[in-house]
């Protein structure tokens, strides 16, 4: 039989055993060669973050908006990302989107507790308190939780909404045993208000300003309290410091109003 010295190549063992090492060698080259690509994509997408983050310094949105996508793009599986986007998306206006990244980061991270946070927020902002709670609640379990007293106060705020007035009060009781806080005493107060539970509207609101003396909202409100009970001077006192403390504001402007009805 005739074989040509190509065959004759190809068919001996050492020159078979030849041939597997150099496809060997290549494919570590393509091998090394996709891990340089990987790493170089990674780092770009570094760069791009940055550069977005320089840009929402600058007020640039277009820019900034230009860099995240492409940071995106180039390392899909950076949590990060997708979290800061989203953000942006929120600002904007554009719940699809936001919600899309934040979605998407916790898919890549499901103990990416801000993201949930960030979803029950947007959810709150569409009124789906269902999905708010759910979301609020569900980040309260997951490690480096960033500002749980708020995220109390959120899930008690859609429990209210949801008219489930009964496990508000709990959430907002709950939160205060932890940590004194007069924005929390504030909304608890205006719940107990709009269940006619002055005394305890009162209370709630008293603590408030013992807490934060210079919180102009919950002297506001007192000052209404007692102008319901025709107790002038305490309320006269209260719309007093609004006005002080808070010149400008829808608040201020009121309580001259009452204060010009309110005898001397």
């Amino acid at each position: 039989m005739f074989f040509s010295p190509l065959n004759r190549l190809f068919s001996s063992p050492s020159s078979r055993n030849i041939f597997s090492f150099l496809a060997f060698s290549v494919l570590l080259i393509y091998s090394s060669g996709c891990t340089s690509n990987k790493e170089d994509k990674t780092a770009l997408g570094k760069k791009h973050y940055a550069d977005a983050l320089k840009f929402s310094s600058l007020n640039d949105n277009s820019k900034m908006f230009e860099s995240l996508k492409e940071a995106v793009r180039l390392d899909p599986l950076e949590p990060n990302y997708h979290l800061t986007l989203g953000r942006n998306f929120f600002k904007e206006g554009q719940l699809d989107n936001a919600e899309q990244e934040f979605l998407q980061t916790i898919q890549i991270d499901s103990d990416y507790s801000e993201a949930y946070r960030q979803l029950g927020r947007l959810y709150m902002h569409r009124g789906e308190f269902d999905k708010a709670v759910d979301y609020l609640k569900t980040g309260l379990t997951k490690p480096k939780v960033n500002s749980p007293q708020q995220i109390q106060n959120w899930i008690a705020i859609s429990y209210y909404a949801l008219g489930k007035v009964d496990k508000a009060e709990e959430q907002w009781l709950n939160s205060l045993s932890v940590r004194e806080n007069e924005n929390i005493r504030l909304n608890l107060a205006l719940a107990y208000r709009d269940q006619e539970k002055f005394d305890l509207a009162m209370d709630s609101l008293k603590k408030a300003v013992l807490h934060n003396p210079a919180f102009p909202l919950a002297h506001y409100h007192l000052g209404l309290l007692y102008l319901k009970n025709k107790k002038l001077r305490l309320a006269e006192d209260h719309f007093r410091k609004v006005v002080k403390l808070s010149p400008k504001s829808v608040q201020a402007r009121a309580s001259r109003e009452y204060l010009s009805i309110i005898p001397n």
